[in-house]
């Protein structure tokens, strides 16, 4: 049931997002509103489109009725802020100019209840077709021909998907990598248009995912059921081949997980860092990792944003 319910509501939203030049970015009109980061654009760096994953956990409207998706409220943006304030501090380059909207994600209920498949279609469905609008509006208005990546965890890396099936081919000649964050990549998505799974570092016009679990005991199979491809961002590696690294006081060893497609996480502390997303019910299992992905793996995503950026390819 889970994997069904995965697989439906993915392939009927990303259906629904399909069916929907300038040198200096032109971004004060009130729609779409932008994070700040107070940094100077420059014409001559590489954008990172950024899509915020799941921040809220229910929506109601004045009568009590449940919403499905966000209405952004400043409360709710202070809160899609924060992780926009890691992504851009923790995981990108000086180098590059960084685009992130609020858009009007689904919510946690909405898109966690496995028994209401036509409730998680119509959520997703929204915050997709949002996000085509601000995708276009970026690319009519602030873009400029200039190479981009784009970007997204969780809820935000699936809405990074489905823009890779909606730009042109010109545009996607231009992007120079697809970072889906805690995201699964399924056979369907292998044979979409312009996913390209990366198959090392420094490749571009790629597609890179992943997601982490301490083992299979802490895998979250709403998200990662049927995953049939992923990549380490430690070593850059799609096989099984260990990688070790440090974070956050923990000297951690992962690899890819030739049966899952997971990543496995050894040495992680889960008491010191637990995996409930503060302020959230329970989503996930004890042992999953979905929560610390961006932080964990952001030095070396950092690094390979400069080199898929800058880097020239012989």
């Amino acid at each position: 049931m889970k994997r069904i319910f995965k697989l439906a509501v993915y392939g009927i939203a990303i259906a629904a997002l399909v069916s929907c030049q300038k040198d200096e970015p032109q971004i004060t009109q009130s729609w779409p509103e932008w994070f700040e980061t107070a940094t100077p654009f420059d014409k001559n760096f590489v954008d990172v489109l950024f899509f915020a994953g799941t921040n809220i956990e229910t929506e109601y409207d004045k009568d009590g009725n449940e919403l499905l998706n966000i209405t952004l409220t400043d409360a709710q943006k202070a809160k899609i802020a924060d992780e926009y304030k890691t992504a851009w501090t923790l995981m990108c380059p000086d180098s590059v100019n960084f685009f992130a909207p609020y858009y009007h994600q689904a919510t946690f209920s909405a898109i966690s209840d496995i028994v209401d498949i036509e409730k998680g279609v119509r959520a997703f469905g929204t915050s997709l077709a949002d996000a085509s609008k601000i995708f276009h509006y970026y690319m009519d208005n602030i873009n400029g021909g200039r190479p981009f990546i784009i970007a997204g965890f969780s809820q935000g890396a699936m809405i990074a998907r489905g823009l890779l099936g909606i730009m042109t081919d010109e545009e996607y000649s231009r992007m120079v990598a697809a970072y889906l964050i805690g995201y699964s990549i399924h056979d369907a998505d292998l044979k979409a248009p312009h996913v390209e799974p990366a198959t090392g570092e420094f490749d571009k016009g790629v597609t890179i995912a992943f997601n982490s679990a301490a083992g299979a005991e802490g895998i979250w199979w709403n998200l990662s059921t049927g995953t049939s491809w992923c990549i380490n961002p430690v070593n850059w590696k799609t096989d099984d081949t260990p990688a070790t690294f440090k974070y956050d006081g923990m000297e951690l060893t992962n690899h890819v997980d030739p049966e899952t497609h997971v990543i496995f996480v050894d040495g992680f502390d889960f008491v010191t860092h637990p995996s409930v997303l503060p302020g959230c019910s329970p989503r996930w299992p004890e042992h999953n990792l979905h929560v610390y992905e961006v932080r964990m793996y952001a030095p070396f995503l950092r690094k390979n944003i400069k080199d898929r950026a800058y880097r020239s390819v012989h």
